[in-house]
């Protein structure tokens, strides 16, 4: 009996064709030995392709399949990392690739600015509270100014008058023990003795007059 000997050849993960002469080395899991379709249709990092993975990624997309975008303040990344070519991220972005939206109270160029909303929310480009309002101690259109010396709570808008300039931009409460300047009274010296006074006098002023009216026969 004649025993036949058969040699049968197959190619590496990432070789194809007859000879296996053609690589697929940017697909991730390998490629089909005939045709050099990618399996799973998985590209490495940088490269992107419905069937071969056989295109590199935009000057703007990065990592496998090209699905990450850099969002670099002078557009172009690396195809693989994503790490801009110039640095530094355009406002609203910001990580090593410029991939990471800023969180909800940040904003700017490398998400390196705060913004202060009474409601917690800015836009991310330009720091613009979502709902119109800054929290206690702050003021500004982005909400990132704090008060002056003399000024306090939302927005800003109140204003102590301590005998010793300074007071807590929140509380309003003077940093000085000394107390208020002369015309002012209350806790943040923000209240006139003289609308105190005249408020008093418009009490007493209106129980007389109900006193005489219930007087009357």
């Amino acid at each position: 009996m004649d025993v036949c000997e058969v040699d049968i050849y197959g190619c590496f993960t990432y070789k194809y064709g007859d000879q296996c002469q053609y690589t697929c080395t940017h697909c991730k899991h390998g490629c089909d030995p005939d045709n050099g379709v990618c399996d799973l249709a998985h590209c490495n990092a940088g490269w992107t392709g419905p069937r071969y993975c056989d295109q590199a990624c935009s000057s703007v997309t990065f990592g496998e399949n090209c699905v990450e975008e850099c969002h670099c303040k002078t557009p172009g990344c690396n195809g693989v990392t994503g790490l801009c070519h110039t640095q530094g991220c355009h406002a609203g972005y910001h990580g090593t690739s410029c991939s990471q939206g800023c969180s909800i109270t940040t904003f700017g160029e490398n998400c390196s600015s705060m913004c202060h909303c009474e409601t917690p929310r800015c836009d991310s480009g330009t720091g613009h509270c979502i709902v119109t309002g800054c929290a206690a101690g702050w003021k500004g259109e982005s909400c990132d100014t704090q008060c002056s010396a003399n000024t306090f709570g939302k927005d800003c808008l109140l204003t102590c008058h301590c005998k010793t300039p300074g007071c807590n931009r929140v509380t309003g409460i003077c940093f000085s023990s000394d107390g208020c300047s002369d015309e002012y009274i209350g806790s943040s010296c923000s209240k006139s003795k003289n609308y105190h006074i005249g408020f008093i006098l418009i009490l007493i002023c209106t129980k007389q007059i109900k006193k005489s009216f219930l007087a009357l026969p």
